[in-house]
């Protein structure tokens, strides 16, 4: 079910965003750097908008000066508090260094694969 709903949503996305802009899709195509057959599908209905490449969505998002989430019509997590520097691990403080140094698609790529692949449920007798 949810899978219907986000290829809905990137196809009505799709649609308004051609639509505003007075562009085709070849022209889109183009300017997102996919080819014109992935925008066609999406907007059929034909191609699951949860099995295209995640650099495919990242650069339609990107060509639509969007996030991924908004193209895939998920709604933002509210912004939590941000804890002090102090109260962070080592470990934690050098995966902050290296998420901050990282490129919007390299971000963008590695929360598609979080999203995916759900956290592992780890027992406290095996993680000590």
């Amino acid at each position: 079910m949810e899978n219907v709903k986000e290829v809905k949503k990137m196809r009505e996305l799709l649609e308004k965003y051609l639509k505003a802009r007075g562009i085709s899709v070849v022209e889109f195509a183009q300017e997102a750097e996919v080819s014109k057959t992935t925008i066609y599908d999406l907007l059929k209905g034909e191609k699951d908008a949860t099995k295209i490449y995640a650099n495919q969505a990242i650069k339609i998002a990107k060509a639509m000066n969007i996030s991924v989430e908004e193209l895939y019509g998920r709604k933002l997590p509210e912004p939590t508090p941000e804890r002090k520097q102090e109260s962070l691990t080592s470990d934690e403080r050098v995966l902050l260094d290296v998420w901050r140094c990282a490129t919007d698609a390299a971000r963008e790529s590695a929360m598609m694969v979080l999203r995916c692949n759900p956290a592992p449920v780890v027992k406290k007798e095996t993680a000590m």
